[in-house]
C-alpha cells in the first residue's frame, strides 16, 4: 500500500508497481490509511513522513500498535535524510527509511527484500506453532510409556529387596531418577521454541554434577576415558535442577565424545566463592578448529564427526546459564577444550 497525499507521488509509484504486476492499495491520508489496513490484508507500506492531520511517523506508530515488524514491514519516504530523522523514523517503528528522490531499481529491490522477510518470519511462525503442537503429542506418548517404565521397575526392586540383591535395588534407584528426570524435560521441551522457563530451588550444585558425573562415568570406563571430579565443598544455590543437569550432561558428554577411546582424560572443577562459582570442564581431545569458536552458540551448528547427537545442543546450555544469570565460554586448542562456566550468586555480574 502507498500512502501519500499527494496524488501525483502515488500514480508515480502506482506505475513503478505495475511494471512488477504487483497490486497496490492508495491512501491520501494516515487516517485513510489506517481504515484500511484495519479491514484489508496488506503487506506493506509505504509511508510518506509529510503529511497534514496525521503524520507518517503517527501512522507508523498506530501500526505498530497492531502489528510487528516482520507481520506488517514499513518503509518511509521523505526528502529529510539526516541521521536524526532516520533514527526517528526507526524509533517510529519502521521496518527501513528511503530517501527522495530514489531510484526504480533501489525501490524494488528494498520493497522485495522486506516482503521476502516478512513471508520466511511467517513460515517460521508456523513451523514454530507446528513443533509446539507435536511436542505436546510426543509428551503425552511418552509419558505413557515412562509409567509403563516405572511401574515394571517397582516390581524389579521388590523382587531385588525381596533377595537382598543390593546391585539391583541401585539400578533401580537410576532408572528412578532417570525416569524423573526424563519426565521432567518432556514436560519442558517447548523451551525450545518458547522462553526457556525457569524453576528456581535451592540445592547443592556439586550434587546434581555428581549424579551427572555417575551417569556418565560408566560410558568413560567402557572406553578407557578417565574422568576427575575436583570440588572441595557444598555450593548451595538458586537454580533449576532439570535444566541444569540437561545442562551438565550436554557438557560432559560432548566433552567425551571430543576423546578417542583409551586416549584422554575429562576433568571437572568446581571454585566457590563468595559471589561467585566456577565450573571448569576440560578434556584432552583434539580440540575445536578455531574458525569453528565464534560459532559454537549457534543454533544446531555442529563441529562432531560423529552422527550422535548430545541432547540439545550448546545453543541451549547457553540459553539456561544466562537464564540463571550467568555466562559460558569456551577456550580450546590442539590439546583439548575447556568449557568455563561463570554462576553470580548475588545477581551482579561484574
Amino acid at each position: 500500500m502507498v500512502v501519500d497525499d499527494d496524488p501525483v507521488n502515488i500514480q508515480v509509484l502506482v506505475n513503478h508497481f505495475s511494471l512488477r504486476n504487483w497490486q497496490t492499495m492508495t491512501a491520501l491520508s494516515g487516517k485513510e490509511a489506517m481504515t484500511i489496513i484495519r479491514e484489508d490484508k496488506v503487506d506493506l507500506v509505504l509511508l510518506d513522513v509529510m503529511m497534514p492531520d496525521m503524520s507518517g511517523l503517527q501512522v507508523c506508530q498506530e501500526i505498530r500498535e497492531l502489528y510487528t515488524h516482520s507481520e506488517l514491514p514499513v518503509i518511509l519516504l521523505t526528502a529529510k535524510n539526516t541521521r536524526r530523522d532516520i533514527v526517528i523514523g526507526l524509533q517510529a517503528g519502521a521496518n527501513d527509511y528511503l530517501t527522495k528522490p530514489f531510484s526504480k531499481d533501489e525501490l524494488f529491490a528494498r520493497v522485495h527484500a522486506h516482503i521476502e522477510v516478512a513471508k520466511a518470519a511467517a513460515e517460521l511462525c508456523m513451523v514454530k506453532e507446528a513443533v509446539q503442537t507435536g511436542t505436546s503429542f510426543l509428551r503425552h506418548a511418552i509419558k505413557n510409556d515412562v509409567g509403563m517404565i516405572q511401574l515394571f521397575n517397582e516390581k524389579i526392586r521388590e523382587y531385588a529387596q525381596a533377595h537382598g540383591i543390593e546391585s539391583l535395588i541401585r539400578d533401580t534407584d537410576i532408572i528412578m531418577k532417570k525416569n524423573a528426570h526424563l519426565l521432567g524435560m518432556i514436560s519442558r521441551i517447548h523451551d525450545l521454541t518458547a522462553d526457556i522457563q525457569l524453576y528456581l530451588t535451592q540445592g547443592d550444585l556439586v550434587q546434581t554434577i555428581r549424579q551427572v558425573v555417575n551417569t556418565v562415568r560408566t560410558q568413560c570406563e567402557k572406553e578407557n576415558i578417565r574422568i576427575n571430579f575436583h570440588c572441595k565443598s557444598f555450593v548451595f544455590m538458586a537454580y533449576d535442577p532439570v535444566h541444569m543437569e540437561e545442562v551438565l550432561y550436554n557438557l560432559v558428554q560432548n566433552a567425551k565424545e571430543a576423546i578417542e577411546p583409551s586416549k584422554g582424560e575429562i576433568t571437572i572443577d568446581v571454585t566457590a566463592e563468595k559471589e561467585r562459582v566456577y565450573l571448569k570442564i576440560m578434556d584432552t581431545g583434539s580440540g575445536i578448529p578455531q574458525e569453528h569458536l565464534p560459532f559454537i552458540f549457534e543454533p544446531y551448528y555442529s563441529t562432531k564427526r560423529r552422527e550422535s547427537n548430545f541432547g540439545l545442543g550448546l545453543s541451549y546450555c547457553k540459553r539456561v546459564i544466562e537464564k540463571h544469570g550467568g555466562c559460558i565460554s569456551v577456550e580450546s586448542t590442539a590439546r583439548g577444550t575447556k568449557v568455563i562456566v561463570t554462576f553470580f550468586r548475588t545477581g551482579e555480574r561484574g
